[in-house]
This record gives C-alpha cells, sequence and structure tokens, in this order.
C-alpha cells in the first residue's frame, strides 16, 4: 500500500512538472517571438522569469554546446518526466534502477543551476525554483521507493512452485496481470499525447518567431504542419474570441488533458474510468471537428494533428477496456 501511494505521488510530482515545464517552454518561445512579451511569472526587476528563460543558462543545460542539442532545459525537463512515468509501471529491478539514476540525474542539475541565477544572473525565477522543488521531491520519493523494495526482497520468504525465491513476493491473477498492462499502455500513450503536442508547441511558436520557418513535417504544399498550426483555428479551437486570454495554442489544451489523464490513470476505480470515457468521448467530438476543419475549411493535411486524433481514439478505446477489466475484478 505504502509502495503503491509512493508511485501515485511520483506521477503526480511528475505531471505537475510537465506542465510547469509546458509554461516555461511557452514563455521562452513567446519571448523570441515578441521580446516585449510579460510572462505571469514576471513579479519585478530582479524575480523575473523572461530574463532567466532567455539567458545562455536556460539551454543545452549549460554545459551542451552542440546545435542540435541547445534546445531548452523545459523540453529536456518534459523527456526526463515523461521517462520517469513510464518507469513507475514497471516493476522490475532494472528499471526501478533506471528510474533512481535519471531522477539523481535530474536532481544533480539542482546544484549548479540555481546557482548561475542567482550569482551570475543575479535572478529569481518562479518557474525554475518550482522545477528544482519537484525534482528534489521526485529523487526523495524515489529513492524511497528503491529502500522499501529492496526490504521487501530481504524479508520476502515466498516460493514459486518450490524454485528460487519470488521476487515480487506476490502473485497476480490473469486480470489483474492484464489490467496492469492495459494501465501501462493508456500511459505510454498519454506520454505520446505530450510528446506530440509539445513537438506542435514548439513548430507553432517557432512559427510566430520566424515566418518562413518549414518544420520536418511539411511535406508537400497540400501536407503543411506550419499552415495548419498557423491558422486561425490552431487556437482556441477557432472559437474563442480573440481578445480572451484563453486564446491559447490548442496542443496546450491537448499537455493538459493528457497529464490529467496519466494522473487519473493511478486509480483503479471504475467511477474515475467513468470519468476518464466521458472526458474521452468529448476530445473525440473535438477530433471530429477539428478534422472537418482540416479537410473541408483548411484543405490541408497535419501529420502531427491526425497524430492526436489516432491517439484520441487509442485512449477511448483502452478506457473501455480498462473499465471491463476492472468490472470483471469486482465480481
Amino acid at each position: 500500500m505504502r509502495s503503491l501511494l509512493i508511485d501515485t505521488s511520483i506521477v503526480t510530482a511528475c505531471v505537475f512538472g510537465i506542465l510547469v515545464s509546458t509554461y516555461g517552454f511557452y514563455v521562452s518561445m513567446k519571448l523570441e517571438s515578441n521580446p516585449s512579451y510579460r510572462a505571469l511569472c514576471d513579479l519585478s526587476e530582479n524575480f523575473s522569469c523572461s530574463k532567466v528563460l532567455t539567458s545562455r543558462y536556460s539551454k543545452g543545460l549549460v554545459f551542451l554546446n552542440t546545435e542540435y542539442l541547445m534546445v531548452p532545459n523545459t523540453v529536456y525537463g518534459i523527456l526526463v518526466y515523461c521517462a520517469l512515468i513510464l518507469l513507475s509501471n514497471f516493476e522490475q529491478w532494472a528499471a526501478l534502477k533506471f528510474q533512481l539514476l535519471l531522477a539523481f540525474g535530474s536532481f544533480a542539475t539542482c546544484f549548479y543551476l540555481p546557482i548561475c541565477i542567482l550569482c551570475i544572473l543575479k535572478q529569481f525565477c518562479v518557474v525554475s525554483f518550482t522545477l528544482y522543488a519537484i525534482k528534489m521531491i521526485i529523487f526523495a520519493l524515489v529513492l524511497q521507493k528503491y529502500k522499501i523494495r529492496r526490504n521487501k526482497l530481504k524479508s520476502s520468504s515466498c516460493r514459486l512452485g518450490g524454485n528460487s525465491c519470488d521476487k515480487e513476493a506476490f502473485i497476480r491473477s490473469k486480470t489483474q496481470t492484464m489490467l496492469r498492462r492495459v494501465n501501462r499502455s493508456i500511459i505510454s500513450t498519454c506520454i505520446f499525447g505530450v510528446l506530440v503536442s509539445t513537438y506542435a508547441l514548439y513548430v507553432e511558436m517557432a512559427v510566430e518567431a520566424k515566418p518562413g520557418y518549414k518544420a520536418m513535417c511539411d511535406f508537400a504544399p497540400h501536407a503543411s504542419c506550419t499552415k495548419v498550426l498557423s491558422s486561425p483555428y490552431a487556437k482556441g479551437l477557432g472559437l474563442v474570441p480573440e481578445d480572451s486570454s484563453w486564446k491559447l495554442p490548442n496542443c496546450l489544451y491537448g499537455i493538459l488533458f493528457y497529464c490529467f489523464y496519466i494522473f487519473l490513470s493511478t486509480f483503479d476505480d471504475p467511477r474515475v474510468v467513468r470519468f476518464q470515457q466521458a472526458l474521452s468521448l468529448v476530445s473525440l467530438a473535438l477530433c471530429v471537428y477539428l478534422a472537418y476543419i482540416l479537410v473541408f475549411i483548411l484543405k490541408d493535411f497535419c501529420i502531427v494533428c491526425v497524430t492526436t486524433y489516432m491517439i484520441n481514439i487509442f485512449l477511448t478505446i483502452l478506457f473501455a477496456k480498462k473499465y471491463k477489466l476492472l468490472c470483471t475484478k469486482a465480481k
């Protein structure tokens, strides 16, 4: 029970980390296209996220100088959080050790990056220091999980078929095993959705900063992601008024949805799955609406957009399968 609570806490912290990192990434990209942009986290002259997120220390983790690796630190953060969430669903020792190593590597950045910000830039960034706190919490949780698992193995005396000691200390039924596989599939699909949406956000913001920017997903004149992601329908679903504060890129809403799905997937409760199914049906309705705009109004093909539609369809199927398994388990 304690191990399950720690896993839930790790996933929750990682989801929060993804959301904060996405906001930091959005601010840094927004400043490239609009240098006068003022972020919500710019509190004063010395408490400015904008100055920190556009500095030399906000890219390539300071020491990576290769052009292709000089991406915002927040992007690396999103990748690490996604990997930590994915590894939380595997109980093998190798997965736990790799998770611990990844958490420690992320935690190590909390030593030199704050020094660069405080002593060199002489700034305080709410986004950056929130992420440092999240990394410390995640490392502490993963370390605690490692200790619990190690102590459990030491005290385990259960044997499977008279052979060597069962390292997991308990035997799962076929339904439980299938349920865990479905959960892994849901979380893996959501993580893929987060990554695709993050790339879409990058393309959209890059087009604003560099009008002639050409994305990797631009295959032909009528198969162009940049045309679709720079259209009026790419923000606020094409329904939100221009002067509204909710006029944000659709991919930001997508990241929020996928993170919420990941958080809810830590609960094996039929009522929670029902709620997930309701959300997935809403997302499917939006997919149909956006697909109609893509085909009949914009008359274009966007591989990123179509990929997100497929992800949402697949998630709806997985939620239905999980609900069926939970009902079978309850009998």
